[in-house]
């Protein structure tokens, strides 16, 4: 899997599971936040298909979106030389922006572009640098290189976005601008996307509205049905403290966001490696993070252990990392491979490095 962001921070660990910071969203919108409360606007980011905690929401959470009007799905396409892009999921919620592009005609294991530019700020080996700064001409055909956004025909300005494959779905490439934008409530989107070994430009343009009636409706919805809470239990050791602050589940997945107060850092995701994990990288940058437990930076997140009546959960798919929405919490998302009931004892086990003691939270989770 490939995945950059505006801010060139390498954040890709693999096991049997990927860990990463959270991505695009599933799902299409055409709302936002423009002439809304704050507390609607905090209550959106808790409705499935809206903030990133909530992507591969289930089907049926997705077709009662649709039915409300609040979703659509673009469904437009590009062909050039053999290979189709098509524009399936959109969502514009006021803050952030996101899309996800399917691809066609061409197999290969990834979507994302795996070269390097030679003007691109990247943080990795001078060895591996080399090894993906490759001449277009030799390149691979059919990676999708990193999309140009334009909103009313100029280029969208963001102080922090993601790039990169969809980890929900093959052939799939996400982007989710997730800080700094500033457009209107209507507008024309443009999304202009080059492929390596193609000539010619994907160019997609997309009427994007506010629609906040609709909005209005699909929180309270969510809400009557108890798909979303906001247990907000607290757990302090060594001067920092850990806070369930959302929390999902729809039967299909189990997302929740761990908020982390009383120390500054940039992240909230551990950067260490153990050394029994399984990563894909250059062995130098695998190096530099297997650091002794004692010399660790006190304050980052472990991967939390998630236990459903005392059992612990298993899954296929599922994803561990720093939460874009929002300063200083993490975020896990279970996808794929649940076999959960549809009421359980929720527990969740979370480290920190530099820290003695175990975070425990037990939360009661009801499907409805």
């Amino acid at each position: 899997m490939t995945r950059t962001t505006s801010k060139r921070k390498p954040n890709l660990i693999k096991r049997t599971i990927m860990v990463a910071s959270a991505t695009a969203v599933l799902g299409a919108a055409v709302i936002g936040t423009g002439f809304i409360s704050p507390a609607m606007a905090d209550s959106l980011k808790k409705v499935p298909m809206f903030g990133t905690l909530y992507e591969g929401t289930s089907e049926k959470t997705v077709q009662a979106a649709i039915q409300q009007g609040i979703v659509s799905e673009p469904n437009l396409s590009v062909t050039h030389d053999g290979i189709t892009l098509t524009v399936a999921d959109l969502l514009y919620d006021g803050d952030s922006l996101s899309f996800i592009l399917d691809r066609e005609g061409v197999d290969l294991p990834n979507t994302a572009s795996p070269y390097i530019s030679e003007d691109a700020e990247i943080i990795s080996s001078p060895e591996y640098i080399k090894s993906r700064q490759v001449p277009e001409k030799d390149q691979k055909k059919g990676y999708i290189k990193t999309p140009t956004i334009l909103a009313n025909g100029q280029k969208v300005d963001f102080s922090e976005g993601m790039f990169g494959d969809y980890p929900m779905k093959d052939n799939a490439y996400s982007v989710k601008l997730t800080k700094g934008l500033n457009l209107p409530d209507q507008f024309e989107l443009t999304i202009q996307a080059n492929v390596t070994g193609v000539e010619g430009t994907f160019e997609f343009k997309i009427p994007v509205n506010i629609d906040n009636k609709a909005l209005e409706k699909t929180v309270q919805a969510a809400v009557k049905q108890g798909i979303v809470s906001e247990p907000n239990l607290s757990v302090t050791h060594d001067g920092i403290t850990l806070t369930v602050a959302d929390l999902l589940y729809d039967g299909d997945s189990l997302s929740f966001i761990l908020d982390r107060e009383g120390i500054d850092l940039p992240n909230t995701a551990s950067p260490y490696i153990s050394e029994d994990a399984e990563i894909i990288s250059s062995p130098e940058y695998i190096k530099s993070r297997q650091v002794p437990e004692k010399d660790q930076k006190k304050g980052y997140i472990k991967t939390p252990t998630i236990l459903a009546n005392g059992q612990k959960v298993d899954f296929s798919e599922g994803m561990f990392g720093d939460y874009p929405e929002k300063d200083n919490a993490y975020s896990v998302k279970l996808t794929k491979g649940l076999n959960l009931p549809d009421q359980f004892e929720l527990t969740i086990q979370a480290n920190v490095t530099g820290v003695k003691g175990t975070f425990e939270f037990k939360i009661p989770v009801k499907s409805h």
